[in-house]
Order: C-alpha cells, then sequence, then structure tokens
C-alpha cells in the first residue's frame, strides 16, 4: 500500500505544498517536474470533478464541514487519470483562528475503481442474462440482500421487482416452510447454504406464501459468485415453482 500512498503539507499563507515524492511519482511525474503550488497542482484534476473538489476543500477550510475528503481524478503524465482519494485536517491555525497548515495523506485508488468498474459491467451482464431466461431468476448480494429480479420473478411472487428488491433472502414476509410445514432457519435456507459451501445447489425445495395466501412450492437452483480473490459476492438463483392453494 505504502507505494500507492504519500503524505503533503499545505502552507495555506503561501499556497505551496511539501509533499513525498510519491505523490508525483504515482502518477508518472518526478517531483521536479510535479508542481507544489496550491492551484497550480489543481490544475491536473480531471474538470468534471474539479468544482466539487474545490467547493469540498473550501468548505473545510472555512468552517462549514468537519473533515476534508475528496475522491477525484488527477492527470496522469500520459495524459490518462488516476483517482486519488485525498484527506487531511488542520493542523496549525493563525491567531485569529484561521487555517494556516494542513496535513494529510493521498491515496491512488485507481485499482479499486477499477475493479467497482468491472463489477458494475458484470453485475449488468449478468442482469442482461438473467433477463432473457424463460424461469423466475433473482440476484443476492454477499449480505444476503436482493439485489436483481427478473419479470419471470414478479409473477411467481406476486410483487414487484421493487419489492422483492427491498427485502433479504430470509424476510419474514416471504413465510417460508419446509415440505412438512415448519418455519425454515436462516441457516437452513438455499443462500445461507451456498454462502457457508461456496458450491451449488440444484433442487432445493421449500414452501413460501405469496399475495392471496397461495402457497406454492419452490424449486430452487443456486450458484455462488466467487471474485478472483477467492471472496464470497453474492449467489444467483434460479426459481421453479408448484402452486399448492
Amino acid at each position: 500500500m505504502l507505494g500507492n500512498m504519500a503524505w503533503w503539507e499545505w502552507d495555506v499563507e503561501t499556497g505551496i505544498v511539501d509533499y513525498d515524492e510519491r505523490k508525483a511519482t504515482m502518477i508518472g511525474y518526478t517531483a521536479k517536474e510535479f508542481p507544489k503550488e496550491i492551484y497550480a497542482i489543481c490544475s491536473y484534476i480531471h474538470s468534471d470533478d474539479y468544482n466539487a473538489t474545490m467547493e469540498s476543500m473550501r468548505n473545510y477550510l472555512e468552517g462549514k464541514s468537519q473533515e476534508w475528503n475528496s475522491l477525484y481524478r488527477i492527470r496522469r503524465k500520459d495524459g490518462t487519470y488516476a483517482w486519488y482519494y485525498d484527506r487531511g485536517i488542520i493542523i496549525e491555525r493563525t491567531s485569529d483562528g484561521k487555517p494556516k497548515r494542513l496535513m494529510g495523506t493521498v491515496i491512488d485508488f485507481s485499482r479499486i475503481r477499477d475493479l467497482e468498474t468491472e463489477l458494475v459491467k458484470r453485475q449488468e451482464l449478468l442482469e442482461t442474462i438473467l433477463d432473457k431466461i424463460p424461469v423466475a431468476a433473482t440476484m443476492v448480494s454477499s449480505d444476503g440482500h436482493i439485489t436483481y429480479a427478473n419479470e419471470k420473478a414478479e409473477e411467481l411472487f406476486g410483487i414487484t421487482k421493487e419489492e422483492i428488491e427491498r427485502r433479504t433472502y430470509n424476510d419474514s414476509q416471504w413465510k417460508i416452510t419446509d415440505l412438512q410445514g415448519n418455519p425454515l432457519n436462516a441457516e437452513d435456507l438455499p443462500f445461507a447454504l451456498v454462502k457457508k459451501n461456496l458450491k451449488s445447489i440444484r433442487d432445493f425445495q421449500h414452501y413460501i406464501e405469496i399475495p392471496g395466501k397461495i402457497k406454492k412450492l419452490l424449486h430452487i437452483d443456486g450458484t455462488p459468485i466467487i471474485a478472483a480473490n477467492g471472496s464470497f459476492e453474492g449467489a444467483i438463483f434460479v426459481i421453479r415453482t408448484d402452486a399448492e392453494e
């Protein structure tokens, strides 16, 4: 992490920023090439992020906010942009209470932002695929919240996609019971089993009660979503049903 982090110290009165050379080298410059005057440094911020970043800093200096931290794009030497997470605090004030010196750190956040973008694209691709399949399908996040439901899921559960996506896998509104009519514990439900074992399940069966007090027998197939580092990101479920009045 140290290679992606640098300290800085800003003298507000002179406008000069002293910094660890990594603040410059992280984005392809030498310390001699990169400016030390605050507004010259800020000129490297992406135009789409500039105003919000400057406003955030002003608000902190004027006491309108309790902390300074901002995520913005900054221009690399090759013309591309890196994501910097910048955070600092006032460490000295003038005799009349105005900020005199600030100290903080900047972290190259680019890899994390790239991963976030990659995850969003993968999510969108999965949703596009699940939209097309002829049976109900849902996606559940690693913490158990339902993040996606297709139209067939709306038809199966008798509620809107928005209502489904406000629930967790073990929400009491599902009124889930086993094949003998007994309530199922959360740890025995398909999502919990997929998360615990990091393996797919096939034809897991339980009942739910949908609006109108119709009882439906669900046949559930589930598959874990595993990140490149082996961590559990969530699960996809395909659901078929038998209905019983």
